[in-house]
């Protein structure tokens, strides 16, 4: 059981302990017992229409040409604060993240209308689909408006006014927030120029220089963090190069080039149910914990304003940690193994599938998982069991759920899968998880209630 489910059962038992209180106060026991089942079936608003909505995106990344993991993490972080405000009209003890740290004014719902939460937030992120995934092919738009219609008739209600209105605010708000991160112009239209092929660099020993494709997203870590407090956790530089094989760095090295020979079963399953490396077959490293996190919210039917919280922040956690891992790699140039490796000590060496095309350090599957985790495990817990189930139906290497014990279990893990597949060292990783565990700290401490949440009744 999550940490919110433990909290949630202890807090609607509390009033049954003192119902004697409350008869003798003139409120009968039926109305205590009302009143509870009223706090009971508001929190547990169906958290359907954003998790059906998320599992879609994730699809949609799959196969958008350009949606690398830095793409990605900005995506799904626009479109956490693009539900989570849509539906703050539904919940008045919580404050606007786009007020509070956006500067953005409020937008203004009708007086005297019904507002349908469900119908905003499907508007909203059907709108948000089309203006984010510029990129996507045409199929997947005409797939996009049929959800879109398709959720609206199982949402709709009996009053079309309240219907149509709710429809048009969740557009405005979709449309509102974009045109702010379009103010970001390098970020913006980063989908169709992924990959630079004008990046000059350096021809030195120890300098990333794999220049046979060109490089993915050099100029990513110009862009803006949503929170400038994140700009703290820059990595310190790597060790120095040397070929030196007693040395720190060497040893680096020589780790990767004997794991990745001695690779059992179980150690190449590891590697690649973390791998999310291939367009058009997988999502990316960033969106991994999109997947992963929209699964535990299913799993655990949480209440949707939770549920948009956790996706706010996970999205924001990500965002920030993609600009500043990127801002990184460019920074120190770092070298992959197989370089190293073929130079050094063995020219036939290979890591299990192609090195990515940018640079290593920080590993940036490291830095979004350590960012995920930390957030998921203040939303959902330290301790929470679940199995991912990201891979089912890929036929090319065991798709099966995989079980893991903790949210920090599965960021370990699939930091340590970049050291088995051949494609980055230790300090890489280490680095990767110190950045995204910081990042994903600052986030967690975002205060979004008016009101402390599930406070003493």
């Amino acid at each position: 059981m999550s940490l919110f489910n433990q909290r949630y059962q202890k807090i609607i038992s509390r009033p049954f302990k003192s119902v004697h209180f409350y008869v003798l106060s003139g409120i009968s026991a039926l109305t205590i017992c009302i009143l509870i089942f009223a706090f009971q079936k508001k929190e547990n608003q169906n958290n359907q229409i954003v998790t059906n909505w998320y599992d879609y995106f994730l699809v949609l990344e799959k196969f958008t040409e350009g949606f690398r993991p830095p793409v990605a993490a900005r995506t799904y972080g626009i479109l956490g604060i693009i539900g989570y405000e849509t539906a703050l009209k539904n919940y008045p003890d919580q404050l606007s993240f786009s007020g509070k740290y956006l500067n953005l004014p409020e937008t203004e719902f009708p007086p005297n209308i019904h507002f349908n939460v469900n119908i905003a937030l499907n508007a909203a992120y059907a709108e948000a689909g089309k203006l984010l995934f510029l990129n996507a092919r045409k199929d997947y738009m005409l797939e996009l408006q049929k959800k879109e219609e398709l959720l609206f008739q199982e949402f709709k209600t009996t009053n079309p006014l309240s219907d149509s209105v709710s429809a048009a605010y969740g557009k405005q708000i979709a449309r509102k927030l974009i045109s702010w991160s379009a103010q970001d112009s390098i970020a913006h239209i980063a989908q169709f120029r992924a990959y630079n092929g004008e990046f000059k660099n350096v021809t030195a020993p120890g300098i990333w220089n794999e220049m046979s494709h060109p490089p993915l997203l050099p100029e990513w870590g110009k862009s803006q963090t949503i929170l400038p407090s994140n700009n703290q956790y820059e990595s310190p530089a790597p060790l120095a190069y040397s070929v030196d094989r007693s040395s720190l760095y060497s040893r680096q090295f020589l780790e990767v080039y004997s794991v990745r020979r001695e690779l059992n079963q179980e150690n190449r399953w590891i590697g690649e149910f973390w791998s999310d490396d291939l367009q058009g077959l997988t999502f990316s490293a960033a969106s991994r914990w999109i997947s992963i996190a929209n699964q535990a919210l299913i799993d655990e039917n949480l209440p949707l304003d939770i549920t948009l919280e956790t996706m706010l922040k996970t999205g924001l956690a990500l965002y920030d940690t993609g600009v500043i891992c990127w801002r990184m790699k460019y920074k120190y140039l770092v070298l992959r193994p197989s370089h190293y490796i073929n130079e050094n000590i063995d020219p036939n060496w290979n890591p299990v599938v192609d090195n990515p095309h940018f640079p290593a350090y920080p590993s940036g599957h490291s830095a979004f998982g350590g960012a995920a985790a930390t957030v998921l495990e203040s939303m959902l817990g330290h301790q929470f069991e679940m199995y991912d189930r990201s891979h089912i139906g890929r036929k090319e290497f065991k798709g099966k759920p995989r079980h893991f014990n903790s949210f920090r279990e599965m960021a370990n893990e699939n930091a340590f899968s970049r050291i088995l597949m051949g494609l980055h060292t230790r300090m890489d990783c280490d680095e990767g998880l110190r950045m995204g565990n910081s990042i994903g700290n600052e986030v967690s401490q975002i205060e979004l209630k008016k009101q402390p949440y599930l406070g003493e009744l």
